[in-house]
């Protein structure tokens, strides 16, 4: 480790990298000794740290500046120096400072008084046979140990053998089985030891074998994918580095650009992992203009035989060979910054709204938004009857911009007119409001509400009959417009006339209350009721407090007496719920002191 990059882990320096609270969270993590498989060489830290998931963390000083990243999402979204990296850089330092790795293995303790340091004096002192002998029984034993031993003797006479090297790989990556979800991390750790073996094997200027070997890595690999529990993501993290390392012994090996052209997009194509998916860019340095021109043509021959595909297609015709051809054709054209040539492509499924809407965002995108409001206004006649919500809402923004309001607000009409709620309903008064003021919106929203209380008459009219059915059409909906317009009366009205759900009784009993609380009382006792059949701890919480509520009104209304005789009724009737009652008798107490 340089003294360059120990000077760049002080303390201070780290703090004003990482700012609070990264900073603050990081001592904790350390301080925890929650840096694990801490690794220290000339120039760069690599550590694995355990929060709510694993995240690999690594330091490396390049052109004498710290670069630094952190599998986390907080480091992914906003690429700083997160908690993890803060506790990386702290356990380095300790590392630096106490003599290095072998004095500072996960900070533990064998038994009182004998640390990894002494331990590692001890080592020292044996004689060179009997470590020998010692690593080679564990070697047999642990198969992590054993490859590693085998990598190193594998290329300690110059040449790697490829063979032992796929042996290993292949003993990494496939452990005989599934591997769980409590599995992925250690399993995820031997395969960074091979991966770092590899990075060394690159640097000692073996980039032609590498190329071979990752290629047999992402083989064996993509296939064991299929039998993992990997919902922290480890193997999308595993896959991306075997790219970059790929990509790294390309730049360096300068393979035929032509036919790594050739293998790359079959490989892309077939991959239901995404490996390669995206060669053409990533490897536009490596192809150079003679294995772009192969790759292209490439897929251009194979883009020809993929079929059109128009409204209301059956599923059937999908695949994810298809799906995997027409990306790779949509990087070639954005490629060019041809835009006919990316509408080209992307047309050649107009299957559903969304892919109309996908190319109205690609003109927009363009400054093309005359083209673009064309493509939405296609999709829209394309699907008369349930079109996308997202691609109306683009279509009536793109009118907005184009001064086209009254078009706007009838695009916004249709959407509303086949779902009929709150959301829809806001949208619709902002267009509304654009087009004409406030004259035009009263028109609409007679319009509007009247059109919701036909949908109502028609889901009560249709709904199932059946005793065994729990939904029932309500005026929940109604309501909640009354309410978001501050209408209380209206909204009472409507909840009396039609019902509602429980969560809008109360926000109209809470309001209510100020001006008629004898309707507020009457809906809090149903809600207590309500509360107390669902019969769980949390249900209860609630019931107590709408009954705290319930009091306060009472004693608004100068009813006092009404309280014990309620708290009576309450205890009677629902004796049976002791942790209910429990509740209900503090409450009671905590009142009469």
């Amino acid at each position: 480790m340089s003294e360059r990059l120990t000077q760049i882990l002080s303390p201070g320096a780290i703090q004003a990298l990482a700012g609070e609270p990264s900073y603050s969270r990081g001592v904790e993590y350390h301080r925890e000794g929650r840096v694990v498989d801490l690794r220290t060489d000339a120039g760069s830290v690599r550590a694995t740290v355990s929060g709510s998931q694993a995240y690999r963390v690594e330091l490396e000083l390049v052109d004498g500046e710290l670069e630094y990243s952190c599998t986390c999402p907080y480091y992914g979204d906003h690429q700083l120096f997160c908690k993890h990296c803060v506790a990386v850089a702290l356990a380095a330092r300790q590392d630096i400072g106490e003599g290095g790795p072998a004095d500072r293995l996960n900070g533990g303790e064998f038994g009182p008084g004998i640390d990894l340091g002494k331990v590692r004096k001890h080592l020292l002192s044996l004689a060179k046979e009997t470590l020998v002998d010692l690593i080679l029984r564990h070697g047999t034993e642990n198969d992590r140990l054993r490859g590693q031993l085998i990598l190193m003797t594998g290329t300690s006479d110059g040449e790697p053998d490829l063979y032992s090297w796929k042996k290993v790989i292949d003993e990494a990556v496939d452990p005989d089985g599934f591997i769980d979800h409590k599995s992925m991390y250690e399993y995820s750790q031997v395969i960074r030891d091979v991966l770092d073996e590899l990075c060394k094997l690159l640097d000692a200027g073996h980039a032609s074998s590498v190329i071979d070997l990752v290629e047999h890595f992402l083989v064996k690999f993509e296939i064991q994918t299929e039998y993992m529990g990997d919902s922290d993501g480890f193997a999308g993290g595993i896959l991306e580095e075997l790219q970059e390392m790929h990509h790294g012994a390309c730049m360096r090996a300068k393979p035929d650009p032509e036919q790594l052209a050739q293998r790359l997009f079959q490989w892309g194509l077939g991959s239901y992992c995404g490996v390669f998916s995206g060669a053409v860019d990533r490897y536009a340095d490596v192809f150079g203009a003679q294995g772009l021109k192969r790759y292209q043509a490439i897929a251009e021959a194979k883009w020809a035989g993929v079929p059109p595909l128009g409204p209301g297609l059956p599923q059937e015709r999908f695949s994810g060979e298809r799906s995997r051809i027409t990306s790779i054709m949509e990087r070639l054209a954005e490629r060019t910054g041809d835009l006919d040539q990316l509408v080209a492509v992307k047309s050649r499924d107009l299957s559903s709204e969304y892919q109309y809407l996908d190319i109205a965002e690609a003109c927009q995108k363009a400054g093309m938004n005359a083209l673009a409001i064309e493509w939405a206004e296609k999709g829209v006649r394309a699907f008369p009857q349930g079109a996308d919500a997202r691609l109306r809402g683009f279509l009536a923004e793109e009118y907005r911009r184009a001064k086209r309001h009254s078009d706007a607000v009838n695009i916004i009409w249709a959407e509303y007119s086949e779902h009929p709620h709150l959301n829809e309903f806001k949208v619709l008064k902002s267009y509304a409001l654009r087009d004409g003021g406030v004259k035009a919106w009263k028109r609409w929203r007679e319009k509007a509400l009247s059109t919701f209380r036909e949908r109502l008459e028609e889901a009560v009219r249709d709904a199932p009959k059946s005793a065994w059915t729990t939904y029932r059409p309500d005026f929940s909906d109604l309501v909640a417009i009354y309410l978001w317009e501050r209408k209380i009366a209206a909204a009472w009205k409507a909840a009396l006339e039609g019902g509602c759900n429980e969560s809008l009784w109360l926000d109209l009993a809470e309001k209510r209350a100020a001006v008629h609380p004898g309707d507020a009382l009457e809906v809090y006792h149903r809600l207590v009721e309500a509360a107390l059949k669902r019969k769980n701890n949390q249900s209860y919480e609630e019931a107590i407090e709408l009954v705290v509520k319930i009091r306060g009104l009472l004693l608004r209304l100068d009813r006092r007496a009404e309280w014990r005789t309620y708290v009576q009724e309450l205890i009677a009737t629902h004796r049976r719920l002791r942790n209910f009652i429990a509740m209900l008798e503090r409450v009671d107490n905590e009142v009469r002191k």
